[in-house]
């Protein structure tokens, strides 16, 4: 598994880059809609608040399309086709448009761009480092619909519409006195099995989840075999299952 203090250093890392990238697009926005007399406030709004970028792609693509002209005479801003001033009747024939500068602005812009783009290469490496670090997670085939979990210290419990695959997860028992798993479960379809793995040693202990249906009182799973010590791994297996169950041990 990724070292936890790497995955959450990158993972801080990516989302400074990305708000790194929407404060240099918001300001962007800004400054670049001011100047084509548009609603600046409104569009930088837009941009920040719509995610996945569109509300940056909807001002790029569509709002600056749209230019305004202020009046001279009462600096109200309208229409360049217009003849008149909305709000005051100034004749606007003589009025020439002057389009905001190219290329005015762009450097914050490309910043922008760079830090999205190194945003998302950060991503790409947490990804990378994970299936280096556990290579089957990304290739064991694991379809979950309906799904529903409760995963305590001591106690585990899932329930399915369909499981096809593998659910995991790390488990401590009391090092003295009773160690034992309590399990109940009802799988009403397909088949389900549960797996306790010793880490260190490769010891395996299995049931099978279907034999356990209707049974009035939990089954009582004895792993006294298992080192005191030992680090455990519970998988459960499943294959087109539907159904439920709950383990409980002492911690």
């Amino acid at each position: 598994m990724l070292n936890m203090p790497l995955f959450i250093g990158m993972m801080v890392a990516a989302f400074l880059l990305f708000g790194g990238a929407m404060a240099c697009f918001g300001v962007w926005t800004y400054r670049d809609a001011k100047r084509r007399g548009l609603e600046a406030g409104l569009w930088t709004i837009i941009v920040l608040l719509m995610p996945n970028l569109l509300g940056f792609l909807l001002y790029f693509l569509v709002g600056r399309k749209h230019r305004k002209i202020s009046c001279p005479v009462c600096s109200s801003l309208t229409e360049p086709d217009k003849a008149y001033c909305s709000s005051c009747g100034t004749r606007l024939g003589e009025t020439v448009f002057v389009p905001a500068e190219r290329g005015r602005g762009r450097g914050i812009l490309f910043a922008g761009l760079g830090l999205i783009v190194l945003g998302f290469m950060v991503v790409i490496g947490i990804f990378l480092s994970q299936f280096a670090a556990s290579p089957e997670t990304f290739t064991q085939r694991n379809i979950a619909i309906g799904q529903a979990q409760t995963s305590m210290p001591n106690r585990w419990k899932l329930s399915f519409w369909y499981l096809d695959g593998e659910k995991s997860r790390s488990i401590k028992l009391k090092p003295e006195g009773s160690r034992i798993v309590r399990v109940t479960a009802y799988i009403e379809s397909g088949t389900a099995e549960a797996v306790l793995t010793a880490k260190e040693t490769g010891e395996e202990k299995r049931i099978m989840l279907n034999d356990l249906n209707g049974q009035d009182s939990p089954y009582t799973w004895d792993v006294s075999d298992f080192p005191a010590d030992a680090k455990l791994t519970l998988r459960i297996y499943a294959e087109k299952a539907k159904g439920k169950f709950e383990m409980k041990w002492e911690q």
